[in-house]
């Protein structure tokens, strides 16, 4: 319809189809352009005197104002309506006027009330959602107030429990601060014994063993008194020496991680050959060495030096029956990037089945005068130094190994190229 308006020749009935097809549109919710159309066709009746055109055009405009509750659009159309109305009426009586100027009334009045109605519907509504929105706000604040009264409760006992916790952790701390504190005098006061102690032993062995020398060289010039007194004088030296050896031994025990000095990065397998070369030079020892290729590590090279040499000589001491004796050593970098270092030999024939004791200072494998144990005591301190443990195992007549752990592998950080 709205296409075929345009077409329409007649003004007249383009109005009256302008009327209708407003009236229409308001049932499509189309109300802006039903008040356009309806009033096109008001503004054509009015200035044409097309009283009934007009009057429809008014009914149009009403209905459609009335739809969307303008008042004042409203009131206008209908002082219209009834503007004209009233000239159309002239030529009929004045009760059917009066009729419809009651009519007319009532319908506005009616009108108004609905509409009062309605914004008081609306007020109310407004009302309600308010105070329901008030009532969920004042409940929240309830709720909100209750949790919060209960947590600050929990808080207050949970911050009185810490502060006691704190206090006896305090109290707790300051106790082994002192008991440490009294650890460390104590051993730089046992360190210092050990160097005093040994000092003074090793004064009254040297002068003793001076004293052999002169005694010797005194009874050469003397054959008739040297033939008894040769084994004497051989035990009695080589017994001042290793009383020396302990002491020294001792002194190297109880020093082992003090002042050491910066760790650097060597060739194991090179260390490793320099010792089995200087074992070598020992016309005592007859032996083969299987060593597979070991790492680059980054350590204290003098004890990694002690802890290889104190155990090759362990096993090459221990072992009775030294022809055909082999060494295999071998090494294994483990996912926690510390190195497991296993030496095995192939010797049947022990002086001892070996065990955890043979790590104790004392716990000596041969006579008292040979050997004092202090070498795998030191072996046992330096791969604690470096964070590892250290074990045997015996097979008997198959022979016997030594394994340990030592954390010496060079970690790169690879942001600043550092060792870690």
């Amino acid at each position: 319809m709205e296409t075929t308006i345009p077409l329409i020749q007649s003004p007249s009935v383009k109005a009256i189809m302008q009327v209708y097809l407003g009236m229409l549109l308001v049932n499509y919710n189309k109300v802006n352009e039903g008040i356009k159309f309806c009033k096109e066709a008001f503004n054509y009746a009015n200035t044409n005197g097309i009283d009934d055109i007009a009057v429809l055009s008014c009914t149009c405009l009403v209905d459609n104002y009335k739809y969307i509750k303008n008042i004042d659009s409203l009131e206008f159309y209908l002082k219209k309506q009834l503007s004209i109305k009233e000239n159309f009426f002239k030529k009929s009586t004045q009760i059917e006027m009066d009729k419809s100027i009651s009519k007319i009334n009532f319908e506005k009045s009616l009108l108004e009330k609905e509409l009062d109605i309605s914004s008081l519907q609306k007020q109310l509504e407004v009302k309600n959602k308010n105070k329901i929105v008030q009532n969920l706000l004042i409940s929240f604040l309830l709720l909100f107030s209750f949790i919060l009264f209960v947590l600050v409760n929990v808080l207050r006992k949970q911050k009185t429990q810490l502060s006691k916790i704190n206090e006896k952790y305090k109290n707790r701390q300051v106790k082994i601060d002192e008991m440490n504190q009294s650890l460390k005098t104590m051993n730089a006061n046992l360190k210092n014994f050990a160097v005093m102690a040994a000092k003074d032993i090793k004064a009254p062995l040297n002068t003793s063993l001076e004293y052999i020398e002169n005694m010797e060289t005194k009874l050469k010039n003397n054959p008739e008194y040297m033939n008894g007194l040769n084994q004497f004088f051989n035990e009695l030296t080589s017994n001042n020496r290793m009383f020396n050896k302990m002491i020294d031994d001792l002194l190297l025990l109880s020093n082992l991680d003090s002042n050491l000095p910066e760790k650097n990065s060597f060739d194991l397998h090179q260390l490793i050959l320099d010792i089995i070369q200087d074992l070598n030079k020992e016309s005592k020892f007859s032996f083969a060495v299987h060593l597979n290729k070991l790492p680059n590590i980054y350590a204290h090279k003098n004890l990694i030096r002690i802890l290889f040499q104190n155990i090759l000589l362990f096993l090459l001491n221990n072992c009775l029956k030294k022809s055909e004796l082999v060494l295999t050593i071998n090494s294994l970098t483990q996912d926690d990037h510390k190195l497991l270092i296993n030496i095995e030999t192939n010797c049947n024939q022990s002086k001892t089945h070996l065990n955890h004791l043979i790590f104790n200072a004392f716990e000596s494998q041969d006579n008292l005068y040979q050997s004092n144990g202090i070498g795998l005591a030191s072996c046992k301190k330096i791969v604690e130094i470096y964070e590892g443990d250290i074990w045997t195992s015996d097979q008997g007549n198959k022979g016997n190994s030594f394994h340990f752990t030592i954390n010496v592998m060079e970690v790169k950080n690879p942001d600043k190229n550092e060792i870690v």
